[in-house]
């Protein structure tokens, strides 16, 4: 069985475009994915291959909007982009992780929170916000030589949604 790290290092999608490709695809469409796809240089073949060989979910009602997201997907995307980035500096000092679904005033969210006392990079996460359009706040919640923080980064969409697992038949 072929490793998954030498398959996704061989995807022009998985490398480096995965969160952005897929959710467009999942939320607004192949046409939507395909034109983001050729705004990255990533050509029509290898967006094929990819949704065909890597892409386990597929909608079945994407829901009317410009802004929407799948969630599981983005869940394990943000799991993926706290690795990336590397965010976390020092795992000791992380005190909870959760990635969770939610409404906050301004809407609908999947985010990233993280009780810690120092354990993360500041400019990772700027940018990681910057990058994949994550609102964040840090807030502090035990004061002190080494304050105990929460760190916590949204991704807000309009429309939360679930993709089915089956394939559909062509």
């Amino acid at each position: 069985m072929k490793d998954m790290k030498e398959v996704a290092s061989r995807c022009s999608i998985c490398a480096d475009h995965r969160w952005a490709v897929e959710n467009m695809y999942l939320s607004q469409g192949s046409e939507a994915a395909k034109s983001l796809c050729a705004e990255l240089g990533i050509s029509q073949s290898a967006f094929y291959r990819h949704v065909k060989s890597h892409l386990s979910l597929e909608p079945s009602l994407s829901p009317s909007g410009q802004s929407c997201i799948e969630w599981c997907r983005a869940v394990a995307n943000l799991a993926a982009a706290m690795e990336r980035y590397r965010v976390i500096v020092d795992p000791a000092k992380i005190v909870d992780i959760s990635i969770c679904v939610g409404v906050d005033d301004v809407g609908q969210y999947v985010g990233v929170f993280i009780t810690h006392s120092g354990a993360l990079d500041e400019d990772a996460v700027m940018s990681m916000c910057i990058n994949l359009g994550l609102s964040s706040d840090d807030s502090v919640l035990v004061p002190g030589i080494s304050p105990t923080r929460m760190t916590a980064m949204r991704l807000h969409a309009a429309t939360v949604f679930v993709g089915r697992m089956e394939r559909k038949e062509d």
